[in-house]
């Protein structure tokens, strides 16, 4: 027991000292004090777990001090043990009042009556904390009973209402009152399946946390670890008493306090207009969908889940669409490829019309798309380090991050990719990413020369020499290869294909197709077609 000694009188305090000391390390003396205003100060320091005091003293008398600590104590006061004269009876009432244990004589106080006294406070304190233990535990594993029979509830949805109301009462889980309000938050950054062994101990540290924060507004209030790092608070509310300003001010406050306190950021999702238990179920369901798409909105965002419609049927069928039409048309060597993904992720963006599971796995598809074509210009050896791609959840915490590291991916693609096809002379390069960018408009001479800044003989004689075939035959083999792929995917008729290469004349077009491959477009379908029935 840590004791902390306050009175006026030196040679009192001396007194005390000697007298505890005789008992070894059962009681400690911890420090003294000459006054109220010094004791209090080193109770914050020292935390003792008695303070004996004098009545009568300057500055800060023993009843303002036993008041103050009162007041400050966090979780719980020291115990007191007053001292006092024969004339301080009046003062001494007061400070049993209180919450004092007892109170000493000076002038009549032997020495083992200090020390029986002492013991005595010690005893009760003993009780108490063992009380307080006890308690604890039982409130612990009521609370853990509780959380267990939520997540069931609401992450599998398997029992019967009847039995839902049976256990929502046998677990005094009744929120008396007429509506009910709930907050869904979820720590952002550091996961706690990372903290090991002390994942558990950060769990629980949240849930007192937050439960004493909202308790300031709403103490009718539970709050139950989900999964992962999503928490559930819910709280009830007399009708028409809670408004999204309140709502959002509390989970400002949590959010400040998270920071300063643990260095943790946390998203928040809320509902206030739940009329009854049954709503429960649906209301966390909508909290946690809306979750998903805190991406959208920066880290330690909070969410009205009811203004929140994100992700509707037709804004994600609109932006698969674009995706199909974005990677059908994707070349790793052409820059028109960019900003069409690029397109697609500005609408993801505009729309917030996915979660971010659905939006990591549109990206990795994005990328193994890039990587696959990479692989194909690098003779099947994927160069480093587009081995793997880089949408591991912990990774990205936001939208312009996953669409950042994308890009930045796909570009260091088409350099590799570029140093793997371009391997001719500056002029030449230049001019194989023009034909490669425009295969599908009329292309002329004079086009590209203006392009590149060179005579129109200079450049058709070095595109020769160094190629090896002509300019015109160079359109050609885009077109035609560019042909070959559309016409196997079997999502268009030859019609379209031939305006998709830059052939105004579907006839013109066919005969190109069978002077090139030696076979027309039809025979190559039915031929396909042949070997897939097979």
């Amino acid at each position: 027991m840590k004791i902390l000694i306050v009175d006026d009188e030196r040679p009192i305090r001396q007194w005390f000292r000697y007298v505890i000391q005789q008992y070894g390390q059962e009681l400690e003396v911890a420090g003294e004090a000459a006054n109220g205003q010094e004791a209090l100060a080193l109770t914050h320091f020292l935390q003792p777990d008695l303070v004996i005091t004098d009545i009568r003293m300057p500055l800060m008398d023993g009843l303002e001090l036993i008041a103050q600590l009162n007041r400050a104590a966090d979780p719980s006061p020291p115990y007191i043990l007053i001292l006092s004269n024969y004339d301080d009876f009046e003062f001494v009432k007061k400070g049993l009042v209180a919450g004092a244990k007892n109170y000493l004589l000076k002038a009549e106080t032997a020495d083992e009556e200090i020390i029986a006294a002492i013991r005595a406070i010690q005893e009760q304190m003993k009780q108490e904390r063992e009380q307080k233990s006890l308690t604890n535990s039982l409130q612990l594993r009521l609370h853990d009973l509780k959380s267990v029979f939520i997540r069931d509830w609401l992450t599998h949805d398997l029992m019967s209402w009847e039995h839902v109301e049976q256990q929502l009462d046998d677990l005094d889980l009744r929120f008396p009152h007429d509506s009910l309000g709930m907050i869904a938050f979820e720590l952002d950054e550091t996961p706690i399946s990372e903290q090991g062994t002390d994942g558990d101990a950060l769990r629980r540290q949240l849930i007192n946390f937050s439960r004493a924060e909202l308790a300031k507004w709403y103490p009718d209030v539970e709050v139950f670890h989900m999964k992962g790092e999503l928490f559930l608070a819910i709280f009830g509310v007399e009708s028409g008493k809670i408004m999204a300003s309140t709502v959002e001010r509390i989970c400002g406050d949590m959010l400040v306090q998270a920071r300063k306190h643990a260095g943790l950021t946390l998203s928040f999702c809320y509902r206030f207009d739940l009329r009854n238990r049954s709503d429960i179920h649906r209301a966390y369901g909508d909290c946690v969908r809306c979750l998903d798409y805190k991406m959208y909105y920066g880290l330690g965002c909070t969410l009205n889940q009811a203004e929140l419609a994100g992700g509707d049927n037709s804004s994600m069928q609109a932006v698969q669409l674009l995706l199909r039409r974005a990677l059908q048309q994707f070349q790793l060597l052409n820059q028109q490829s960019f900003r069409a993904i690029d397109d697609v992720l500005r609408r993801i963006g505009e729309t917030k019309a996915l979660g971010s599971t659905e939006a990591r796995d549109l990206l990795r598809k994005i990328w193994e798309h890039a990587a696959d074509q990479l692989m194909q210009l690098s003779l099947h050896k994927l160069p480093e380090p587009f081995a793997e791609h880089p949408f591991h959840p912990g990774r990205c915490l936001y939208w312009e991050q996953y669409c950042e590291l994308l890009m930045d991916g796909i570009v260091q693609m088409h350099r590799t990719a570029y140093k793997q096809v371009y391997v001719y002379s500056e002029a030449v390069n230049q001019i194989i990413q023009i034909l490669e960018t425009h295969y599908d408009q009329k292309i002329n001479m004079r086009m590209v020369a203006e392009r590149v800044h060179l005579n129109e003989n200079y450049i058709s004689q070095l595109f020769k020499k160094e190629t090896g075939i002509t300019l015109q035959k160079f359109v050609m083999k885009i077109r035609m290869e560019r042909a070959l792929q559309l016409l196997l995917e079997g999502h268009y008729k030859i019609n379209e294909i031939a305006g998709k290469i830059g052939y105004s004349n579907e006839s013109h077009f066919c005969t190109s197709f069978k002077l090139y491959y030696g076979e027309s477009p039809t025979q190559v379908l039915q031929k396909t077609k042949q070997k897939l029935r097979i």
